[in-house]
């Protein structure tokens, strides 16, 4: 199960922003810093570059990160922000290693 990552943004001028980093904010991360998402955590600029990340996915920013940075204040979890797992659509398919054969074959047209 895939967890996406509340984050709260405080800006140096008071205001607060709130994001939802998702697979596709992880993945720009990963390539970035040649890291594995759980590693994010080790440094406060790998959490503020996911901050980042999901902000220009959604297009709220549109400045390099290093600029950006300088007007936040602090990157937080955002601890209200509840269920964050994203749930499968529907059962995964049960994969066999043997054939099934059918049990009636009566019903076989040949």
């Amino acid at each position: 199960m895939i967890k996406r990552i509340p984050l709260e943004i405080s800006y140096a001028d008071g205001r607060t922003e709130k994001v939802l980093c998702t697979g596709a904010d992880t993945i720009v991360f990963e390539r970035t810093y040649d890291l594995p998402t759980n590693k994010i955590g080790e440094r406060l600029e790998y959490v503020w570059f996911l901050a980042w990340a999901s902000l220009k996915r959604t297009k709220k920013v549109d400045i390099a990160f290093d600029v950006w940075m300088e007007s936040v204040e602090q990157v937080a979890d955002d601890e209200m922000a509840g269920p964050t797992e994203i749930l499968p659509l529907e059962s995964p398919a049960v994969i066999s290693s043997s054939a099934i054969s059918p049990t009636n074959t009566d019903s076989l047209l040949l």
